[in-house]
């Protein structure tokens, strides 16, 4: 009779056996059985999965004590095995999950997923947009695969949520020359997911150059990482400007006062506002145009004019103030005049 055998799809046909039984007397097989039988089966080489009929003939069969019967055998075409393997995938914190994608490997005798294979795998993981950074597994299951040649197996694979960059920036300041220093301060950009600055651990590093006492100008704030940490955030840091703008200084032309007929005295100034230890020496350059239109033969008020001239100032926003020159009578004038009223009235 025909042996029961099996082989897998696409593996071909496999050698057909047989066995014969029913032996009396303590005859065996090579004792009394001559040829052997011919055996054949309705499977090809590259059929499909299923079972196929091994048939026995009598080919060269011989015996003198014994006849033959012949009992057909079954061929079982197995499936064969598919792998079903989900990508390795990639995404950041707080970002949407990528499509997981998935290959099958496996196919035999020119067969690919689009001739032998309906449907598709499940391919899921836990992760989701809101799960911290890390590394989480990606599984796949059967789906709604199917294949009349193929059973599957599944693989794992693994998606790598990466940090969210979150920008550090120093915020602008500015600051009057001779003024306080103020705070230094971060700003940022990048959160995701509704985070803010409590969700991270530490504080940034803050720093520039700049001094209560430094000159006006512009100086670089710069950010580094500090003590600053975070699970689902890495860190770039920018820069910011420090603004120093120029303190106030006042000019005033100092008020004068002179007699009638007298010159005009020398016009003189004054400045107000100085800080970081200045003095006009130090913080000024120059001197301003200082002018007065005062007529000394009349008494009166008359004002100094003063502008910049070429005084300038680095550090210093310039404001000027005018001053007064005051011409009086001459005191000689007035007790004559006086004498002349008392004659008048004896």
């Amino acid at each position: 009779m025909g042996a029961n055998q099996a082989t897998i799809y696409g593996e071909g046909i496999p050698v057909l056996e047989y066995w014969i039984s029913g032996f009396m007397n303590g005859d065996t097989p090579s004792d009394v059985v001559h040829g052997a039988p011919v055996l054949s089966t309705t499977a090809s080489a590259n059929a499909s999965a299923g079972n196929y009929a091994i048939s026995p003939g009598p080919g060269t069969l011989s015996a003198m004590n014994y006849k033959f019967a012949f009992v057909p055998g079954v061929l079982s075409v197995k499936k064969a095995s598919i792998l079903v393997s989900p990508a390795n995938a990639s995404s950041t914190y707080g970002s949407k999950i990528p499509t997981l994608t998935y290959t099958l490997t496996g196919f035999v005798i020119g067969d690919t997923a689009a001739s032998s294979v309906q449907g598709a795998p499940a391919i899921s993981t836990s992760a989701n947009s809101g799960s911290a950074a890390g590394t989480y597994l990606i599984t796949a299951a059967l789906g709604s695969l199917q294949s009349k040649n193929y059973s599957f197996l599944f693989a794992n694979a693994l998606l790598a949520i990466c940090k969210t960059i979150l920008t550090v920036a120093p915020k602008p300041v500015t600051m009057v020359y001779g003024g306080n220093l103020p705070p230094l301060s971060a700003v940022y950009s990048g959160f995701v997911n509704g985070d803010g600055p409590a969700s991270l651990q530490g504080a940034p590093q803050i720093s520039t150059a700049a001094k209560a006492t430094s000159p006006v100008g512009a100086y670089m704030i710069k950010a580094c990482a500090g003590s600053l940490n975070s699970k689902n955030y890495s860190f770039v840091f920018a820069t910011a400007v420090f603004t120093i703008t120029k303190a106030a200084l006042v000019v005033t032309a100092d008020n004068l006062s002179v007699t009638v007929g007298s010159p005009i005295p020398s016009l003189i100034y004054s400045v107000s506002g100085l800080v970081n230890g200045d003095t006009a020496a130090s913080a000024t350059t120059g001197s301003p145009a200082i002018s007065t239109t005062a007529n000394t033969t009349k008494a009166g008020k008359y004002p100094i004019m003063i502008a910049d001239g070429n005084l300038s100032a680095t550090n210093y926003q310039l404001t000027f103030v005018n001053g007064t020159l005051t011409v009086t009578p001459s005191m000689s004038l007035y007790v004559a005049r006086s004498s002349i009223v008392s004659r008048v009235s004896e």
